[in-house]
Parts: C-alpha cells; sequence; structure tokens
C-alpha cells in the first residue's frame, strides 16, 4: 500500500512540474516579503550538483528512497539553493530536493540528513508557473539588501501545493525563504 502511495505522489509531482515547466511567461505580480522566525527542524534530501533540469529524477530518487527505507516526511517537499550564478557567472548549481522529518529519522544513502539551522529569513509566497520563481528570487535579494540584510545561507523553495492533481501551474504556490543577518 505504502509503495502505491508513493508511485501515486511521484506521478502527481512529476505531472505537476512538467506542466509548470511549459509555461515559461514572467507573472508580472509583486511579491510580500516579510520577516518569519524558523524553529530549527530536521530534513533528509538528495543533494545534487547540476542544471535544475535534472529536479525531475532528483525528485524520483528522493520519493524512491523514502518508500524503501519507510521513512514518512513530516511536511512540504522543499528545495535548497545553496549556491546561485550571479548574471554572467558560470558555476555549477548546488542543490537538495528534500522533505522534513523527525529527528530520530537515520536515512541511508542516497539520502542525506541534515538539520535546517537558520532561524531568520526572509519570506515570501510566489504564485505561479516554478519557471517564474527565480524572479521572485531576484526580487527578494534586493527587497533584502534595500533592507540593510546580508544573506546568512541558503536559498530555500517550500512546495506549498504541488502535489494537488487540481493545481494548474498559474495557481502554484512556493514559499521562498532567503536566510538573513542584519
Amino acid at each position: 500500500m505504502k509503495r502505491t502511495i508513493f508511485t501515486l505522489m511521484i506521478l502527481l509531482i512529476f505531472s505537476t512540474v512538467m506542466l509548470s515547466a511549459s509555461h515559461s511567461t514572467a507573472t508580472g505580480q509583486k511579491i510580500r516579503v516579510t520577516l518569519k522566525e524558523i524553529t530549527p527542524f530536521s530534513y533528509v534530501s538528495v543533494r545534487h550538483q547540476g542544471p535544475l533540469s535534472d529536479f525531475e529524477s532528483a525528485v524520483a530518487i528522493l520519493m524512491s528512497s523514502l518508500g524503501s527505507q519507510n521513512i514518512a516526511p513530516a511536511g512540504n517537499m522543499f528545495a535548497i539553493m545553496h549556491k546561485i550564478p550571479k548574471e554572467g557567472e558560470d558555476i555549477t548549481l548546488d542543490w537538495e530536493v528534500s522533505f522534513p522529518v523527525t529527528a530520530q529519522v537515520y536515512p541511508q544513502p542516497p539520502l542525506t540528513k541534515g538539520v535546517w539551522e537558520f532561524t531568520d529569513v526572509a519570506s515570501a509566497t510566489h504564485t505561479g508557473p516554478a519557471s517564474s520563481i527565480g524572479e521572485a528570487v531576484d526580487e527578494m535579494l534586493l527587497w533584502v539588501e534595500e533592507n540593510g540584510y546580508d544573506m546568512a545561507g541558503p536559498i530555500v523553495a517550500v512546495f506549498q501545493n504541488i502535489g494537488d492533481p487540481d493545481t494548474i501551474p498559474s495557481r502554484l504556490q512556493t514559499e521562498i525563504w532567503v536566510a538573513i543577518h542584519k
């Protein structure tokens, strides 16, 4: 039964990601950035260095590993971006696709366990296709700079409704966190 549920989750996530990837127009929405305090939490992830086009295969590895290791997610799937290239800069992206878990979980490879320790974040909710999340991140980074903060860590995208089969790409909701300090 668990294998069937995980298979269905994978199919739902893949179809939603594929639908959102096919819409590349700018949303034109103005985002509202707020300060948020996050309680540290444990997570399991699949880390990847390479293009975001590999996201689908990383999710497949994550989902099948969770199922085979009987690890239950304790929240929404999220992605952690460790390196974001500046315009014109050519670097390899370093990112993870993850789920929060209880602290007692001890995953085996290819999963790794991490702890989100950044308590202060700039937060905003992006509504629209995944292909336009970068525009929201750019706005947030500008807000961070203009308000006297510095980045203290990675950028996180928490997928609020990506597994819902009734969600159309223009209504996908992603909460974005930028770890900050004064």
